[in-house]
């Protein structure tokens, strides 16, 4: 049936107004969810009656921050299920996003804002755990000189074990509030963050998001078998280790902003995919439109369903996918169905 109903012929005018839909889509959500939330009694807020504080330093802020952090996820999980050619990767399977949130975790105590209004210490942090992570788990994977892709998912899911240990120990030793914070963090939240700060993410986002799509023809290639590259004089192991440097920078950033978001890397681009077919051309893109609408409609109703009371994105997310991913893995492994 999925066969039947996706859309892997489409004209470039097609695609290019598939695309243009779902920007509209986007925008358009986002236009609610700046309207949309609790009143402090709990009642929901009508759309005329946001106060202009509250639109601009809270609703605009985290929104912002919702559809950047979902981007992100959706292009890091797109590029790595390319790379790796398994529908079950993302860059919490490579021990990216653990590598990112250890590093975050060593910066807590700290609370340095920097120099500069557009760069935070949780920013360096995440990135600086997350390339260190990048580097391990290439080094560990490499075998005779080559980089088998299961070797790259072993040593992604031990590196995953360590972080989280290391991040549980050097929490236990840490003030309360200072527990308090890490373990909100580790669920996903997205919170209102500074504008300058915002920009940078969005600019870094986009950056790396034009490097992933540059190489999309690249992952095209490599599905049709590992020669295929090396007979245009590519080398699919460098392109992998570009390619976790691109996932890296993606994770660390949505890490730094909104903490471990589980589970949209992973389903978002897999239903695009069944939408749109194999052309990573096509996936990253709208790969990256599907992933900011997840994460904002998610962090909408996490602020709104049980308001006052608000429930981290993340914990949402993992609720909501959770059961999919199953089913899932259930058909890759069991069924042994192409994705």
């Amino acid at each position: 049936m999925a066969e039947i109903l996706s859309l892997r012929f489409l004209t470039p005018l097609r695609w290019f107004s598939l695309l243009a839909v779902g920007l509209l889509i986007l925008g358009g959500s986002a236009w609610v969810a700046v309207r949309l939330g609790p009143r402090y009694d709990g009642s929901a807020e009508h759309i005329a009656d946001v106060p202009a504080s509250i639109f601009w330093s809270i609703r605009v802020p985290r929104v912002w921050a919702a559809v950047v952090v979902g981007w992100a996820l959706g292009v890091a999980g797109a590029l790595y299920q390319g790379m790796l050619q398994n529908p079950l990767a993302d860059p919490y399977l490579l021990g990216v996003s653990g590598g990112a949130a250890l590093g975050v975790t060593l910066a807590v105590p700290w609370d340095w804002a920097g120099p500069w209004p557009w760069v935070s210490l949780p920013m360096v942090a995440a990135f600086a755990g997350a390339l260190a992570f990048t580097f391990l788990v290439y080094g560990l994977a490499r075998v005779r000189g080559q980089l088998p892709v299961y070797s790259l998912i072993l040593a992604g899911v031990v590196l995953n074990a360590v972080a989280a240990a290391f991040i549980l120990l050097v929490t236990v030793t840490r003030e309360y509030f200072q527990v308090q914070r890490v373990a909100l963090w580790m669920v996903g939240q997205i919170q209102p963050l500074a504008y300058p700060f915002l920009i940078t993410a969005t600019v870094w986002v986009l950056v790396w998001t034009l490097g992933a799509w540059r190489d999309a023809s690249y992952l095209n290639l490599l599905l049709l078998g590992e020669d295929v590259p090396a007979t245009w004089g590519l080398a699919p192991d460098r392109l992998r280790f570009r390619w976790l440097i691109i996932g890296a920078a993606l994770a660390a950033m949505t890490v730094a902003m909104a903490g471990m978001v589980g589970f949209v890397g992973l389903i978002v681009p897999h239903a695009v995919r069944l939408v749109v077919g194999y052309d990573f051309r096509k996936i990253l893109p709208l790969s990256a439109v599907v992933g900011a609408l997840v994460v904002l409609w998610s962090d909408t109703l996490a602020r709104t369903l049980w308001a006052p009371t608000e429930i981290p994105v993340g914990a949402l997310t993992a609720t909501l996918a959770g059961p999919y991913f199953l089913w899932l893995l259930r058909r890759t492994l069991h069924r042994g169905v192409p994705l």
